[in-house]
């Protein structure tokens, strides 16, 4: 149970601190996940046996339905155990399993996924930072997208409509 996770993560991390294997065209991450797929489809086919420290969850499971879903469930674990070890060779693993970059690579996929292009994420990025920093010197936007000072009078705003509705008159 405890391999899986030695293999993907302590493997890579070792072999990084010892300066070898850190070629990225490097085979060691995949035979690293194919060892810990197989890994991964005994364990799935021992969950049918059970015994001392197990529960057997799937003995009423047909033996080759299970051994045909362990096989499946192994082979769409090993690109990700593959990704895993590459990343922990690579960068190490506490950089491989930062969460808060997990958390914008996720995000800039999503907003790729919705449709919203790299630049425009970057432009409402940059928008949201000038907000915030506006705010934070005392000054707001309002509606009508100008910068005026809060001084509690609704002067500059009021100045402003008065002089587009001369224009749209004229």
């Amino acid at each position: 149970m405890y391999a899986i996770p030695v293999l993907v993560i302590a493997v890579p991390e070792h072999l990084r601190k010892r300066g070898r294997a850190t070629t990225p065209n490097s085979s060691v991450p995949a035979w690293l996940a194919g060892f810990a797929a197989i890994l991964t489809w005994i364990f799935l086919i021992l969950l049918h046996y059970g015994g001392q420290f197990m529960v057997a969850a799937l003995q009423k499971t047909p033996q080759g339905v299970l051994s045909v879903a362990a096989f499946g469930v192994a082979v769409l674990l090993m690109p990700f155990y593959r990704i895993v070890a590459k990343e922990c060779l690579q960068r190490g693993a506490a950089v491989a399993l930062d969460p808060m970059q997990w958390w914008s690579a996720w995000c800039a996929a999503y907003g790729e996924m919705r449709g919203r292009p790299a630049v425009i994420a970057k432009l409402g990025d940059d928008a949201q930072l000038e907000t915030i920093r506006v705010q934070k010197h005392g000054m707001r936007l309002p509606r009508d997208g100008g910068i005026r000072e809060e001084t509690g009078s609704d002067l500059g705003v009021s100045a402003r409509l008065t002089e587009r509705a001369s224009r749209s008159d004229v």
